[in-house]
Parts: C-alpha cells; structure tokens; sequence
C-alpha cells in the first residue's frame, strides 16, 4: 500500500479509506475471475499464504494457509483456507474446508 500522510476524511482516516477502496476492488476482480471461470472452485486471490500437502497410504491432503505477515513468518498467525483430500485409488476430490 502507497505511504499517504494520515488525513480525517468525514470520520474516518485516509488510509482507512484506501484500504477499504482495495479491499473492495479485489473482491470484484475475484468476482469477475470466478464468474468467468466457473470450473474454479476454490480462489483467493488477495491473500498471501503457502499450501501444505501431507501424503500418507490412505489418502493425500492438501491445506491452504492464510498467512497475515510475510515479513515476520515467526509472528504471524495463519489461517486456514482451503483443504482438500485425495482418497486412495479413487479418482476423486473430497472438499473439506473451503
């Protein structure tokens, strides 16, 4: 986000303000990706984070993490996303978060 000097606007400060005006303007560009890509399913595409897959004889795992801090990984909390699941031998993908 661009450094902007700190400025009442009717209740609220200038970087509140663009902050939300971003927030908003992501949601309606993942909007428009997902109504013109019907086959996604699962799209985030305003959040920084890292995947997990765990792989084990009964199944594969994958997991999306949220992350709010990619400066200080040590302090940042994580949040899960998404996380889906592979059966073995079964051509399927189980949605259990998401």
């Amino acid at each position: 986000m661009a450094r902007l000097k700190k400025r009442r606007v009717r209740g609220m400060d200038s970087i509140s303000l663009l902050q939300k005006v971003e927030d908003y303007i992501k949601g309606k560009i993942e909007e428009v990706i997902l109504h013109q890509n019907p086959w996604i399913k699962l799209f985030n595409s305003s959040a920084y984070g890292c995947g997990v897959m765990e792989i084990s004889r009964q199944k594969a795992t994958w997991s999306a993490y949220q992350v709010n801090d990619i400066k200080s990984p040590s302090r940042s909390e994580k949040r899960l996303l998404y996380q889906c699941e592979v059966p073995r031998d079964q051509a399927m993908l189980n949605i259990l978060k998401g």
